[in-house]
């Protein structure tokens, strides 16, 4: 089975107010605002500035996580962008 790839939905903009470490995104597709840490921020602007859907290892190697630990983190971080409708998984 493929690796799932991850983007952003089509249509999304990513409009946000950071403090520190936290980030208010909101959905301009479905009118919500999520509350983000940095790692999800980072892993939504690094979807948003690629050209392409990157799959879970891609991201992982961007982001130099070696672990499966790290790469279960990111999964996770992956899954509550989905749960959000900021991203979404290709098949």
């Amino acid at each position: 089975m493929p690796a799932r790839r991850w983007r952003l939905r089509p249509g999304q903009q990513v409009l946000r107010r950071q403090w520190g470490d936290e980030c208010v995104v909101f959905n301009n597709l479905s009118g919500d605002c999520h509350l983000l840490d940095a790692n999800g921020y980072d892993v939504l602007v690094c979807l948003q500035n690629s050209a392409e859907p990157m799959d879970t290892a891609a991201l992982a190697s961007r982001f130099n996580l070696d672990d499966a630990d790290e790469v279960d983190a990111l999964e996770r971080v992956l899954a509550g962008l989905a749960g959000c409708e900021l991203i979404e998984a290709l098949a």
